[in-house]
């Protein structure tokens, strides 16, 4: 990790390479009211009392956070119901996408888990087995693979 921050430190200007991927999540709280930040598992989640919320099926996304972390821009109404932010190129960890499934989205209607098609982000989604969640927990979840190469 010391090799990565040094890395990062010296080719980005930013404050703490440490607190980098909660500071960007925590500025889009602040930008918009309607979603909340879960800063232990680097969730963005709509907020409870949203219009729609629980009236229709959650949707979940997210991915390492080389890229701003770009998924949580896109929670909102009639987008994402929740986003999970990994650390600098990496994938989110399993529980935390747990976490977010059971204590951060509606799971009333069901759950729809959007995986990206990286290896790594797949093989995560896939360790953190949505067949455990739909038996043990008793929700009604499936998962859809995209990409954005041809």
């Amino acid at each position: 990790m010391e090799h990565l921050v040094k890395e990062i430190s010296e080719k980005h200007f930013i404050n703490d390479p440490i607190k980098l991927i909660n500071g960007a999540l925590k500025s889009i709280t602040i930008a918009n009211p309607a979603v909340n930040l879960d800063a232990d598992n680097k969730i963005i989640f709509r907020s409870r009392n949203s219009s729609s919320t629980g009236s229709q099926v959650s949707i979940v996304s997210g991915g390492g956070s080389g890229h701003e972390p770009s998924f949580a821009g896109y929670v909102g109404e009639g987008l994402l119901s929740a986003a999970v932010a990994g650390t600098i190129f990496a994938s989110p960890a399993a529980e935390q996408i747990r976490n977010c499934i059971m204590r951060r989205v509606d799971t009333s209607k069901g759950v729809l888990v959007v995986i990206m098609n990286y290896t790594v982000c797949a093989s995560i989604y896939a360790v953190f087995t949505l067949d455990s969640i739909k038996h043990v927990e008793l929700i009604n979840a499936i998962e859809v693979v995209v990409t954005d190469t041809n």
